[in-house]
């Protein structure tokens, strides 16, 4: 190869050196010195014709300033003449020398003033222009030329030469430019051009010899790279199959075995090496192929089954951890970490025990007999899990926490000995909080127990102390001082027993909390004030109480209650350490001796240095730490005692556990349960072994100590949040505090949309309750139900019981605004839908409990479900309609159309294309009369006593053969229809007028249906005026109001001309405008109701006459006036009813029979009878008038 390398370059060595010394030689002969000489004459004689300008120009610039001089002079001695100011002769003196001259032109001018004194030259200016506009020379030759002599200058294109002198001592200057011929000129510059490449070339001769030498390097390389790819190429084809060898080994290395060589069709007869080599390696990778497939699909189905049970161990709440035959782990699942609060990852193929010393005897057990299962409560330090009981239990480092562990050996399949185990699973179960609540509720029952127990006895013993001072202290002669001092004391004492069984029991009757509105900061300056007195060998110090508030929804007391007992136990353990201290007889400081305490005093700050050299004061500290954290306010006491137990840390928090040499052990538990009620966190902390906490000053220099920290959660009022934010997007918005309050701002005004909190502090109802309440006297009022606390179930309840949505706290805004939008929008879509199906009747039914409509409603329900036709008569107003809707929905065709059809408003022609419709053009589809909408369904003729006789002909003839023709068709169109009909007047006297066919009244009136007026079913009107309030209220959000009985009373005897009609308008009308006394829901009195009722109803005023005076008759005549009054109007009321008017008025029907005879009272429909004592005071009346008269 280097061979074939080294003949393929040296031909084009050879010929690159060689054409470098051919240029080197070339570009010699270029630069000789010859050719230098003569370029440099050429430029000499070029530069001296331009320099026999110059010398010409000066000449002529000096012959013109003195023959300026002498013109001058000549004129010095004639009078009044100066040759310098005649413009004429000065013009005519210059352009005949610049003519004799041949110069191209002259200026004469003061260089001081710039004025031009004469001007003259061939191609100079225009004769008109002025003087001023002659240009001058340049500021630099003026200032040359005043230094003496002609100062020659050459212009840049060689054209001309510019000379500037000084004339004499007249102060003027020549300006003159002679012209040079243009080939002298033009031979300068080429010359100037050619020298000065010449002279670049010269200077730049050795780039271009090395940029020549370059080209040819280049071209040689180029050649010998082109050689040499050639013989790569060749050399290519000889190694290529062993390059594919080598690349395919390098796939298969790489893990892809679907590499092969490539053997071309030709060379598979081939016998060569390479050619061998190929095949055996393809059939290698054929096999390594197959292996891998099988080794894969394995894989894959042991994946498959560790997944599953993965998946499988997931879901369980148990810890499971799977062991080999040498107990080392395996496997284990999400549970077994959580509940360990260890990281088991890093024990995989690792002995158990060295992440769980504590499960030592469960295996060793294990190993030694495999057939059974071992189970074992076993209690381990879970260093990152909370402990205590969950939320609102302590935490900290070495929480211990109790398992109940089960180990149970696997057995290899189809091996029947001993050694046939392939591992172990062990399951365990966090059983801590059921041992702490088993625990508590023992607790609390033998409290119970034990307070009832003791208190017995305690009140007999108060009872007799009591009766022995009242009864034997006046017998006393002897010291009843002392008699009494001894009552009292045992007085004193079984009230202080009380007390402390009270305390004693209180863990067993925690009361509810009285949440109010707080501010902590206040409450735990009280704390301090209490304790300090109480301790003053203890210092006490406090963060974050300075002016500063924290407020919070808490129960005082109970607060309080919890921070005493905090504070004293920090004080006990104070005093604990300081008599452990005072035994041993030495002071221990952290990090060692005296002396180094004394060193660390100069680190530390100066409260903490005044602490450690007043020891002889103090024995301890201790800090209350009050700050906001995530939406708690964290309240801390932490003190240097003789800190937490190092072990049964778990039991600090139940009942009647203490390590204290004295006591109930009942102060963290009560504690605890005050946190739980606030639905707070309770941390528990050693300040030797537990977690530093920042910011709050767990000082790592106290050798022990405790820390306590309470979180109450920061409620804010959310009640007026609410409000701006609904009021920010333009709605008007109420806010109550409790469930008497809002129900009274729902009965003062119907709300739109109800915003209702489940929790209701300070409340009657909660929530819930309020939610029925709503929902069954106004469900179209939607209500969104908000929650801190909630659940699905509570969600599910609320939806259930009538909410319109349910909103977990915290939420977005924007959430609560969407749903509001949403409620409202669905509110507004259920009252037009309510409006439009009161309007059109679809909902409403024919009420009343009257022996009428009783009567009514039994005939609608017989004749419903058949397909008879109905003729339905009464008063306008009483119901027709509405009764023809109830047969409608009774009936089998309850789900077909339902078409009413007004006879009284349409024309002849009009009606009978209403009824039958009409044929249009030969491209327009025909028009659809009523009896075809109505097929299927029922058809309402209204009003049919006013249908015009010609269809009336047209009716009889359908209503026989169900068929009927367009107006304007030819068409047979066959219905069925069930026809209802209706009619206010006397058809009957209709037929006798020949305005109603007779036969047409025989086959509508198959069933005659007559609905009585309103003032034959008086005893109705109650429960009508209550519907109709009802829905007028849901129509107007108008609060519904209630009628007092004199206005009811008025409505019942009024005669209705309207009827039901009437009624229901009249309701509408006095909801809206009837005048209250302040309240909205006043009741509605008689004389809030309009005239035309009043004027009806009878009255006490009235009924003595239009003048009468009640004062003129006797007290027997004026009680007849009142009693036949009283029951005239209870007789209307109850339509003339003996019974009903008897059982209102609470009197024996009998006796109102007699009563009703007495005073002569009748009832003839609205016509009165008044009684003899009436008549005589009107008779009465009249004769005083007529004296008064006279």
């Amino acid at each position: 190869m280097l061979l074939f390398g080294v003949v393929a370059a040296l031909p084009t060595l050879v010929l690159g050196i060689l054409a470098a010394l051919f240029f080197h030689f070339g570009v010699e002969i270029w630069f000789s010195t010859r050719v230098t000489n003569a370029l440099t004459e050429a430029q000499s004689v070029a530069v001296g014709y331009l320099r026999e300008h110059n010398e010409n120009a000066r000449s002529d610039a000096f012959g013109i300033a003195n023959a300026l001089l002498t013109a001058q002079n000549d004129t010095f001695f004639m009078p009044g003449a100066d040759f310098f100011h005649d413009s004429a002769k000065l013009q005519a003196f210059l352009g005949e020398e610049v003519a004799e001259r041949g110069l191209n032109n002259a200026i004469l001018f003061d260089p001081f003033s710039k004025h031009v004194l004469a001007t003259a030259g061939l191609f100079w200016r225009d004769p008109k222009s002025p003087l001023e506009t002659v240009p001058l020379p340049p500021k630099s030759m003026i200032l040359l030329a005043e230094a003496g002599g002609v100062v020659v200058q050459d212009q840049s294109n060689l054209q001309q030469v510019d000379a500037l002198v000084k004339v004499g001592k007249s102060g003027l200057m020549l300006f003159i430019t002679r012209p040079v011929s243009h080939e002298i000129s033009a031979h300068v510059q080429h010359m100037a051009e050619i020298i000065r490449n010449y002279r670049h070339l010269l200077a730049n001769r050795a780039e271009s010899q090395f940029a020549f030498v370059s080209i040819f390097a280049l071209l040689g390389f180029l050649v010998l790279a082109i050689g040499m790819l050639i013989g790569l190429s060749l050399a290519t084809g000889i190694v290529r199959p062993l390059g594919l060898l080598i690349r395919a080994s390098q796939r298969v290395s790489l893990g892809d075995l679907a590499a092969r060589v490539p053997i071309k069709r030709g060379d598979t007869s081939r016998g060569d090496e390479v050619t061998i080599l190929s095949r055996a390696f393809n059939r290698m990778t054929d096999q390594l192929a197959t292996q891998r497939h099988e080794l894969v699909k394995a894989y894959n189905t042991l994946n498959e089954r560790t997944r599953f049970t993965e998946a499988v161990l997931s879901g369980v709440s148990a810890g499971v951890i799977g062991l080999d035959k040498n107990q080392s782990v395996e496997l284990f699942n999400r549970m077994a970490e959580d509940i360990l609060g260890r990281n088991l990852e890093g024990f995989k193929e690792r002995h158990l025990l060295e992440c769980l010393p504590e499960f030592q005897e469960l295996l060793e057990a294990a190993q030694r007999h495999p057939d059974s299962a071992h189970t074992a409560e076993i209690q381990i330090d879970a260093e990152q899990i909370s402990a205590l009981g969950g939320p609102g239990a302590g935490s900290g480092t070495g929480a211990g926490r109790t398992l109940f562990v089960r180990i149970v050996a696997e057995r290899e399949e189809h091996v029947t000995s001993r050694a046939g185990y392939e591992g172990y699973v062990v399951t365990f179960d966090d059983i801590t909080d059921l041992q702490a609540a088993q625990r508590k509720a023992a607790w609390s029952d033998v409290a119970r127990r034990v307070a009832h127990e003791i208190k017995n006895p305690l009140t007999p013993i108060q009872l007799a102390a009591e009766r022995l001072r009242r009864r034997f202290l006046k017998e006393i002669s002897s010291s009843p001082e002392t008699y009494s001092e001894l009552v009292d004391t045992i007085i004193r004492q079984v009230g202080d027993i009380g007390k402390m069984v009270d305390a004693f029991s209180a863990f067993a009757r925690m009361p509810d909390p009285l949440l109010e509105r707080y501010n902590l900061v206040t409450l735990c300056q009280e704390a301090l004030v209490l304790q300090r007195p109480a301790h003053p060998d203890i210092r006490y110090k406090s963060e974050g109480l300075q002016d500063q508030e924290m407020w919070a929804m808490c129960d005082r007391r109970l607060i309080a209650q919890a921070l005493i007992n905090l504070l004293q136990n920090a004080a006990d353990a104070i005093e604990m350490r300081a008599k452990v201290e005072k035994s041993r007889d030495v002071v221990t400081y952290e990090g060692g001796n005296k002396g180094e305490k004394t060193e660390n005093l100069e680190n530390d700050s100066l409260d903490e240095k005044k602490y450690l050299t007043c020891e002889e004061k103090f024995i301890g500290k201790i800090t209350l730490s009050l700050w906001e954290e995530d939406g708690y306010a964290v309240i801390s006491v932490q003190d240097d005692g003789i800190g937490l137990p190092a072990k049964d840390k778990t039991h600090l928090l139940e009942p009647y556990v203490t390590f204290k040499p004295k006591g109930t052990g009942l102060g963290l538990a009560i504690v605890k349960r005050i946190i739980d009620v606030h639905h707070g966190k309770l941390d528990l902390t050693d300040v030797k072994t537990g977690l530093r906490v920042e910011k709050q000053g767990v000082s790592d220099r106290k050798p022990s100590g405790a820390l306590v920290s309470l979180s109450i959660p920061l409620v804010e009022d959310i009640r007026f949040l609410l409000k701006g934010v609904l009021e920010d997007e333009g709605y008007q918005a109420s806010v109550s505090a409790g469930s008497t309050e809002a129900l009274a701002l729902f009965h003062k005004r119907r709300p739109a949309l109800i915003i209702l909190d489940i929790w209701l502090e300070h409340s009657e109802l909660d929530g819930l309750q309020l939610l029925k309440i709503f929902a069954e006297e106004a469900p179209e009022v939607p209500v969104v139900m908000i929650s801190g606390h909630g659940s699905i179930e509570t969600a599910v309840a609320s939806l259930r019981d009538g909410a319109y949505d349910f909103i977990e706290k915290p939420f977005q805004t924007e959430h609560l605004l969407s749903i509001v939008r949403r409620g409202l929008e669905a509110s507004r879509l259920q009252r037009e839908n309510a409006e439009l199906r009161r309007r059109t009747g679809a909902d409403e039914e024919i009420e009343g409990t009257s022996s009428s409509i009783v009567g009514v409603k039994g005939q609608i329900d017989r004749v419903a479900p058949t397909n008879s036709r109905v003729l339905i008569t009464g008063p306008a107003g009483v119901g027709k309609n509405l009764a023809a809707r109830m047969i409608h929905k009774r009936s089998t065709r309850a789900e077909r159309p339902f078409v009413v059809l007004n006879c009284a408003m349409l024309s002849p022609d009009r009606l009978e294309e209403e009824l039958f419709g009409c044929e249009r053009g030969k491209n327009e589809p025909p028009r659809r009369g009523a009896f075809e909408r109505a097929h299927g369904g029922t058809l309402v003729l209204d009003e049919v006593i006013d249908m015009p006789l010609e269809t009336q002909g047209k009716i009889v003839r359908m209503l026989q053969v169900q068929t009927f023709q367009r107006v304007d068709g030819v068409q047979n169109i066959k219905v069925d229809v069930r026809v209802l009909s209706t009619a206010s007047g006397d058809l009957q006297a209709a037929i006798s007028e020949k305005r109603f066919r007779e036969d047409l009244f025989y086959r509508l009136a198959v069933v005659p249906l007559e609905i009585p007026p309103l003032k034959e079913r008086r005893e109705d009107i109650p429960a009508l005026i209550r519907i109709f309030l009802k829905k007028a209220s849901e129509v107007t959000g108008l609060a519904i109001r209630e009628l007092s009985v004199d206005a009811l009373a008025a409505l019942q005897t009024y005669d209705w001309p309207g009827n039901v009609r009437e009624l229901r308008n009249l309701m509408e009308r006095l909801l809206i405008l009837a005048p209250h006394g302040g309240e909205n829901n006043a009741p509605v009195r008689a004389s809030m109701l309009p005239d035309f009722v009043n004027k009806g109803a009878p009255h006490l005023a009235n009924a003595a006459g239009p003048d009468g005076d009640v004062m003129a008759l006797t007290l027997r005549e004026a009680r007849d006036v009142f009693e036949t009054q009283y029951l005239q109007v209870q007789l209307m009321r109850f339509g003339g009813n003996i019974s009903r008017t008897a059982n209102f008025v609470q009197m024996e029907r009998s006796a109102l029979h007699r009563k009703l005879k007495q005073l002569g009272v009748t009832y003839e429909g609205r016509g009165r009878s008044q009684s003899r004592a009436a008549k005589k005071m009107i008779s009465s009346e009249k004769q005083t008038a007529d004296k008064e008269e006279q």
